[in-house]
């Protein structure tokens, strides 16, 4: 039921891109596996660990500069 309102991530589910498309743990396993479900606009969604977050099988891996750069500096709450 996620992907039908979800529609970026369904594309990069069907697409084989993105985090969601590329990440096979993320294919094995349903949305509340890693995120909660609607508990209101503040509530914190995604439960990752950015600590020991892996960019390699995403769209967004980590090169030259940005390997240096905290977590914080790019993932602002409620922004990405």
């Amino acid at each position: 039921l996620c992907l039908d309102c979800h529609k970026g991530v369904a594309f990069d589910v069907a697409k084989l891109s993105g985090f969601r498309g590329q990440n096979k743990e993320v294919g094995a396993n349903e949305c509340r596996h890693c995120h909660t479900v609607h508990k209101g606009r503040d509530a914190k969604t995604v439960l990752l660990d950015v600590e020991i977050f892996d960019h390699r099988p995403t769209d967004f891996a980590l090169t030259g500069a940005h390997k240096n750069v905290a977590s914080a500096g790019c993932h602002i709450d409620g922004k990405k």
